[in-house]
Parts: C-alpha cells; sequence; structure tokens
C-alpha cells in the first residue's frame, strides 16, 4: 500500500471519528435542551421522593429546563438501577441512588445486573439519613456496647426486625454478635411487632424511631449516622464502637457512566448551586435529613467505602 493510498484511508478514518463523535458534542454543547427527569427507585409517598422532588424544583432554576421524578419501584431499587445504568447516556435520565444499592449489590440473593462503580458516574450527594437503633425497654440494654455484652451472652436469642437482610447482618458481622434476623414484608408489619414487643430490636430512621419511643416501650441504643443528631446529643454513632461501621443512608444523583463529560460538568455545578442555596437546609431539615458535606470526590469515595464495607461484611459472615 502506497504512502498516497494510507493517507487517504487514515483521512476516512478520522472524517467518520468525527461523525461519531459530533452528535455527542452538539449534544453536549446545548445540553439541556428538554426536560430532564429523576428516576427513583421506590414509590411515591416516601423519603426518597420527597427528596427527589424537592430537589427537582432547585435543579430545574439551575439549568432552565423541568425536572421530572418517574418512580421505578421494584427488586429493592435494583430495577432502576440497571434500567439507568443500561439506558441512554445523554444525561437527560439521572437516578437517585442510596446506600441500600450498596447493601443489595453486597447480600442480595439474586444477581445484580449492574456494577454500582463501574455503571454509574456520580453527579453529587443529597443528603445523609441517619437510623436510630432501638431495643424494648424491658432488656434494660441502654448503648450499643451493652447490646454487644447482651448478645453474646445469649447468641441467636435476641430478635431483631428487618425489611432487608443486610441490615441485620451487616451489623452481626461488624460487631461480632449473633441475633435472630425477623424480615418483614414491610416497615409497618416490623413497627406492629415491635410495639407489641414481640421483637426486641429495630432499626428505622430517626424521625420513625423516635415517634415509637413516645410509647415510653424502647430505649435509644445507639445512631447509624457519620455523625450525633441535634434530636438525640447524647445517642453515639455505632462508628465511635465499630470503627469502619457505615449505616445509614446517604443519597446521591447518578448517571451512566457513558454520559459525555461537558453533560456531566453541567450537572454537578447545577447540583452544586442547587444544594447550596439558601433553602435546601430547610428541606434537609424536614426531612430528617444531614445536609451533605462531601464534594464529588469525596462522595465517590463514600461510595467505594460502603460498598467495600459491606462486601467485606458479607465474607465474615456470622460470628
Amino acid at each position: 500500500m502506497n504512502q498516497t493510498l494510507l493517507l487517504r484511508c487514515f483521512t476516512l478514518t478520522f472524517l467518520v471519528f468525527l461523525a461519531i463523535l459530533e452528535p455527542l458534542t452538539v449534544d453536549a454543547q446545548t445540553f439541556p435542551s428538554k426536560p430532564v427527569k429523576i428516576i427513583v427507585p421506590f414509590a411515591a409517598g416516601g423519603l426518597t421522593d420527597s427528596l427527589s422532588r424537592s430537589v427537582g424544583e432547585l435543579l430545574s432554576t439551575q439549568i432552565g429546563q423541568s425536572v421530572l421524578v418517574d418512580n421505578r419501584p421494584g427488586a429493592a431499587g435494583h430495577i432502576a438501577a440497571e434500567m439507568v445504568a443500561k439506558g441512554p447516556a445523554d444525561g437527560y435520565q439521572i437516578v437517585l441512588l442510596g446506600s441500600g444499592h450498596a447493601g443489595g449489590a453486597a447480600y442480595s440473593s439474586d444477581p445484580i445486573r449492574y456494577d454500582l462503580l463501574k455503571d454509574f458516574t456520580t453527579i453529587g450527594m443529597l443528603g445523609f439519613s441517619p437510623s436510630l437503633l432501638i431495643a424494648r425497654k424491658s432488656l434494660n440494654i441502654h448503648n450499643f456496647a451493652e447490646l454487644v455484652s447482651a448478645a453474646k451472652a445469649k447468641p441467636g436469642q435476641l430478635s431483631f426486625a428487618g425489611v432487608q437482610n443486610y441490615t441485620g447482618e451487616y451489623l452481626e458481622a461488624m460487631a461480632g454478635i449473633d441475633l435472630n434476623l425477623i424480615l418483614y414484608r414491610g416497615a409497618a408489619q416490623a413497627t406492629n411487632d415491635l410495639l407489641g414487643e414481640r421483637v426486641d430490636l429495630m432499626v428505622g430512621t430517626v424521625s420513625d424511631m423516635l415517634q415509637l419511643m413516645q410509647s415510653g416501650k424502647f430505649n435509644a441504643i445507639a445512631l447509624n449516622s457519620p455523625q450525633r443528631v441535634p434530636q438525640l446529643p447524647g445517642i453515639s454513632p455505632v462508628a465511635e464502637t465499630i470503627p469502619g461501621y457505615r449505616g445509614g443512608q446517604w443519597y446521591g444523583l447518578f448517571v451512566p457512566s457513558r454520559t459525555p463529560a461537558p453533560v456531566v460538568a453541567k450537572l454537578r455545578a447545577a447540583l452544586e448551586r442547587a444544594v447550596k442555596s439558601e433553602s435546601y437546609p430547610n428541606t434537609m431539615a424536614k426531612l430528617s435529613m444531614l445536609s451533605p458535606e462531601r464534594n464529588v470526590e469525596q462522595f465517590e469515595l463514600e461510595v467505594k467505602g460502603t460498598l467495600e464495607s459491606y462486601q467485606n461484611a458479607k465474607k465474615l459472615g456470622k460470628p
């Protein structure tokens, strides 16, 4: 093949490459030119729905387009996550993910057909929802150290009400205790059994558990949170007893990893402005959440650290 023919082949290949690349460049330059969707992996009416709608309103003012919320519940949030991971990577479809997706990825008995780290690009953190571990007052347990001692003295006898298996199994592995895990179809059923004192322990959002404690039947044991919360200044996080423990729920927005970098940059900048707006702390307070304190890079490390912590705990299993 002579030099002239080689040059023609190279030029043709380069032109084809530019033809493929041009639509991505144009889309990135004009983004967003139509409404953006936030895919919520859970049903309407819950915390994630309220959070996404509040964030959507703030994002809309930042990007100059409507931001719609599309609830796609099913399979503990994994259906929506897979749909976005394998869907269009143009920035018009964003998914709200939480640390429960990391727990589910590590502990689910069904195959998870997406990779939390490889299939998504992080847009940013929305906030952290601390959860509270409570125990029946008649057990005479007042803090996490006493719970661990009681559980080790009576292996498998303290009952733990849960909706997702990984919540209890992760606690067992990290604390080195054996609990009697009882799974429920929904939080309402678990709450009823707890109020009826048919189970000993339960973890839930701080607001929900504080409501239960108004019955006078329960003690607050420990927080699943990276820090203490104003409502319970005397209750310490589990992580103060077990370094590396990652409980509670962070929430963030993600797009497919194939999304063009300029689109990602625009979304990141818009979200950063949204969560720093004057009204956002009020949103966090209404939802009993902690405001995001991590930038994109720090949040990416948090996502990776959470997944690894669950995976390592899964390998440990029951003590």
